[in-house]
């Protein structure tokens, strides 16, 4: 059903009286399917008031800092199909009385970059994807990014190559914040406007619970490697018409099983290592992803790069990089030698595929399923 058309007919509709109560079904919020069928993430009027209110208290403190001369401007450019959008483009920004600016599609870079030229930008929230785009890019020079208090990356990795680009581009961090579907979303956020830790996704917002669990769904002591578990007023009523994936994802406590891997450290900040899917086996060890492709994608010529297990021995996965040429005369044995030259050689990567671009979802959160063929 195209807007305008939405529109017109519903001018023609009575406006009936609709009254809701925190129990009440608000959205069925599909989840991305990066590593599986997609589902109906059940949240109710409580789950989105609770998160907003959540994300208010964290964020406020960095806006703020634009003083009450200006109208505040928020820059959302993920689709509002995607939790984060929906929730910073409709909820989160009218709630703290933001201006906030959509842009249809953030993959024209040229006509991003043309509507942000016109504004005073006080807060944007992107993947890394686009950060790393506006970064590289000479015409976001035009940008007037003096007034920026807040840069968010949402829904993907950063880079550690993205995040010193867009330091030297802007002279503003971006903080990383955590979150799915399932829990409204935010989870986690760094502290806005703290020295730059990239690795780090910050502390638990209020009123959230989160720990490290083992296979069996025991907390894990800080410092100890193991699945990501949440509890709190955001996290999902439950899968629509889905009881046997609700039951599988919750635990006794109450808390969300949320499919990644990570690590508390001794000051209580979250560490997201990678999707348990994502996982790859060496040997009998786990391998994260991120590491190896953190390395490579500081390789001159690599534009875009992504590391996958593919089947090897019956105890061990081969570790295969899918990469993204910026430079085409880059070959095979180029990245084999770089990555092996930085790398231990326990995640030496076996073999190295290019492709024209990765496949992503419209959030722009990598599909590694589909690399593994």
């Amino acid at each position: 059903v195209r807007f305008n058309d939405a529109v017109d007919q519903g001018q023609s509709l009575p406006l009936a009286d609709q009254r809701s109560s925190p129990e009440d079904l608000a959205v069925l919020q599909y989840t991305g399917g990066t590593t599986g069928p997609c589902k109906g993430v059940v949240l109710l009027h409580r789950n989105l008031v609770a998160n907003v209110l959540q994300a208010q208290a964290w964020f406020h403190p960095a806006l703020r800092q634009a003083g009450d001369s200006e109208q505040t401007r928020a820059v959302c450019v993920m689709p509002l199909h995607t939790i984060f959008g929906f929730s910073l483009g409709l909820l989160l920004g009218p709630l703290m009385g933001v201006c906030t600016i959509l842009i249809a599609n953030p993959r024209d870079l040229s006509g991003v970059i043309k509507e942000l030229a016109d504004e005073r930008i006080h807060w944007l929230s992107a993947t890394n994807t686009l950060f790393d785009a506006l970064a590289q890019s000479a015409h976001s020079d035009n940008i007037d990014w003096s007034a920026l208090r807040l840069c968010l990356n949402t829904g993907t990795d950063l880079k550690a190559s993205t995040a010193r680009a867009w330091r030297e581009k802007t002279g503003h961090p971006i903080a990383r914040c955590y979150g799915l579907s399932e829990t409204s979303p935010f989870v986690a956020c760094a502290v806005p406007g703290a020295a730059e830790a990239r690795e780090r996704l910050g502390l638990p917002l209020p009123s959230t619970q989160v720990e490290i669990i083992d296979a069996d769904g025991c907390p894990l002591p800080p410092g100890a490697t193991g699945e990501i578990a949440v509890r709190g007023p955001q996290v999902l009523a439950g899968y629509w018409q889905r009881p046997d994936e609700t039951a599988r994802v919750m635990t006794a406590e109450g808390f969300l099983r949320t499919g990644d891997i990570g690590r508390m450290d001794e000051n209580g900040e979250l560490h997201l290592l990678s999707r348990k899917r994502d996982t790859i086996k060496i040997n009998g060890d786990d391998v994260f992803p991120n590491e190896l492709e953190d390395a490579v994608a500081a390789m001159p010529g690599v534009l875009d790069v992504a590391a996958v297990g593919v089947p090897g021995s019956a105890s061990s996965e081969i570790i295969k990089l899918v990469v993204v040429k910026g430079d085409q005369s880059l070959k095979e044995s180029d990245v084999l030698a770089f990555g092996r030259a930085r790398l231990p050689k326990a995640l030496w990567p076996g073999s190295v595929e290019f492709r024209t671009a990765l496949p992503r979802n419209a959030q722009g959160v990598l599909v590694r399923r589909e690399l593994r063929g």
